[in-house]
């Protein structure tokens, strides 16, 4: 969807030392199971990403695909911990699409915001501008 690519060498991908996160599927496996449906880059990326590492640069990739191309609704974007919502946040900020306040907005929400903070997350956008929450599951 996103025409995002996992890198070969990026951090994303399984270092070759680190025989314990071995990918869940061999890529004639992926193959076999998203092609023709999806093209080659999504098995390769798939057969090589490391699934313990939280790729923020997708996470934009994706999150500007729903909004773009998605009905209208806020989204809510479940992160581990606050460091987490800190970094995707930091990444969402890299992108001038998420600075357009006339296209989305973004709330972080997490039990150590204030009370004011936290409340402001329930602020309905004006038409046609979507809100992204990222926070945990607390």
């Amino acid at each position: 969807f996103t025409g995002y690519e996992v890198a070969p060498g990026s951090d994303y991908v399984i270092k070759p030392k680190d025989a314990k996160n071995k990918p869940s599927y061999s890529k004639a496996a992926l193959k076999k199971l998203y092609q023709p449906k999806y093209d080659s880059h999504v098995t390769n990326s798939l057969s090589i990403v490391d699934e313990s590492v939280i790729n923020y640069e997708l996470m934009a990739k994706l999150l500007e695909y729903i909004t773009e191309n998605n009905e209208e609704g806020a989204i809510l974007c479940f992160m581990p911990g606050f460091q987490e919502i800190t970094k995707l946040i930091d990444e969402l900020n890299k992108n001038p699409f998420f600075s357009d306040s006339s296209k989305v907005v973004v709330y972080p929400l997490h039990s150590s915001l204030s009370t004011a903070e936290q409340t402001s997350v329930f602020t309905v956008p004006p038409q046609g501008v979507r809100k992204v929450v990222v926070a945990t599951n607390i």
